[in-house]
Formats: structure tokens, C-alpha cells, sequence
């Protein structure tokens, strides 16, 4: 009797699928590949989305910094405007009207938040950071720069040195011919470092340490939109080349 209860007492008889076999071996030998597919085809996802966005508009521009614009619609709005006075006549729309977008992102670098929680603590304050939203926008940023959808930046120091580590921005002289005097190196100047820079309401209010940069033109972007990236690229390259040049 004992034996009979131990025998139906007995393990789990599992059975597995040869679905469930094939999944398992085919997860095995091309796990990395399936991973990098999915991966291409979330960045061309990204970049259709965002081209059908842009598209509305003559060039997009993108910042990304400690600045906070949500609640901020007239310093959008005077940054556009801005950017919309200097953009080539050549470049306007059909309806002869130029467009300009400020596409952007607040995010802090790790020094900045112990900076603005040290100043809180000085004066008797709390300040709260969200750290959650912070890396989530930081991982936005970075997919936006992989997918090289928006080529003219206005970065804080810590992002823009996060991206030229890895080449990908053009070089000043490149684009203009020659090296502004002060820039910070061979591819940003410093936005307040400029005519335009120091002139417009809503750009002079930017951090004073925000750089201006132009994306590389080799990205993910490049190869999914062809000739239409192209003139949207030239496009970016003669809105750079005017900020820098602008004079009161």
C-alpha cells in the first residue's frame, strides 16, 4: 500500500512541445541576432515617426539640458521665433512661411543634482528631483542621437561631451571653414559665446554653458530616409552656419 502511494506520489511528468523545443534551440543559436533585428527595427520605427513629425516643419532644432520648458510655452516660442529669423529666406516653406521647431529635453547630469540639492540644503530648502524621469529622458536622448533625426544642438557640457567621446558631431571647420575663436573645441561653441546667442530673448536665457553643435551626418537616420535626410541634413548645416554668422 505504502508503495502504492509513494509511486503516485511521484514527480511532475512534464511534456514539452517540439513548439516549446524549436523556441528553446532557436532562442539558443540566435538570441544576439534576433535582439540586434529588433533593435534596427525599433530605431526605423523611431526615425518614421519622427521624419512624419518633422516634416511639418522647414528644420528642427534640439535641446537637451537643465533648462525646463513645460511650463515655459513663451520661451519656446521666442527660441523659435529666433531661430526662424536667421533660417535662409531659400528654405521657407510652400507658403513662403519659415518654420522652426525646439524639440526638448530636461535632463540633469549627476553633478548638477548634487550641485542644486546642495544649494537647496543651503538655503533651508528641499529640492526633489525625479531620478526615474531623469533617466528616462537621458535613454530618449540618446535613442534621438543614435537615430541622428535632429542634426542642430544646443547641449549642457555633459551631454555634449557624452556624444563627442564618440564622434558624432562635425567638425567646425568642416562646415564653416574655419574655427570660431573661443569655441570649446574642434566641433561646439558656446551658444552665449555668439551674436545670436547674446541678442534674442528666450536664447540669451539659456544656461550660459550651453553648447552649440551640429550632428555628424552618419547615423542610423541616414540610411533609412535616403535623399529626403539628405536635403533635410542641408537644410540643418545652413540654419548652423547662420546662427554662427548672425550679426546684430
Amino acid at each position: 500500500m505504502s508503495d502504492k502511494k509513494e509511486k503516485e506520489q511521484g514527480g511532475e511528468i512534464v511534456y514539452e512541445s517540439k513548439l516549446s523545443r524549436w523556441l528553446d534551440n532557436y532562442w539558443y543559436h540566435y538570441k544576439w541576432a534576433t535582439i540586434g533585428v529588433v533593435f534596427a527595427l525599433v530605431v526605423i520605427l523611431i526615425c518614421t515617426l519622427q521624419t512624419c513629425n518633422k516634416d511639418k516643419n522647414d528644420v528642427s532644432v534640439l535641446y537637451a539640458g537643465p533648462e525646463y520648458f513645460m511650463f515655459n510655452g513663451e520661451g519656446v516660442d521666442n527660441i523659435e521665433s529666433a531661430l526662424e529669423y536667421v533660417l535662409p529666406d531659400e528654405l521657407a516653406g510652400k507658403d513662403e512661411k519659415k518654420t522652426v521647431a525646439l524639440v526638448y529635453h530636461q535632463i540633469f547630469s549627476e553633478d548638477e543634482i548634487k550641485a542644486i540639492k546642495a544649494e537647496a540644503e543651503k538655503n533651508g530648502e528641499e529640492a526633489y528631483i525625479d531620478v526615474n524621469f531623469n533617466s528616462q529622458n537621458l535613454k530618449a536622448f540618446q535613442n534621438i542621437i543614435l537615430a541622428g533625426e535632429y542634426s542642430v544642438c544646443l547641449l549642457s557640457p555633459y551631454l555634449y561631451e557624452m556624444v563627442q567621446e564618440s564622434g558624432g558631431f562635425r567638425l567646425l571647420s568642416d562646415v564653416l571653414g574655419y574655427t570660431p575663436e573661443g569655441a570649446v573645441d574642434e566641433c561646439g561653441v558656446r551658444l552665449c559665446d555668439t551674436a545670436f546667442g547674446q541678442y534674442y530673448p528666450g536664447v540669451k536665457d539659456l544656461p550660459k554653458d550651453t553648447i552649440l553643435c551640429l550632428r555628424s551626418d552618419v547615423s542610423v537616420g541616414s540610411f533609412v530616409g535616403g535623399k529626403k535626410n539628405k536635403e533635410q541634413y542641408k537644410k540643418s548645416e545652413m540654419l548652423f552656419r547662420a546662427i554662427i554668422e548672425f550679426e546684430e
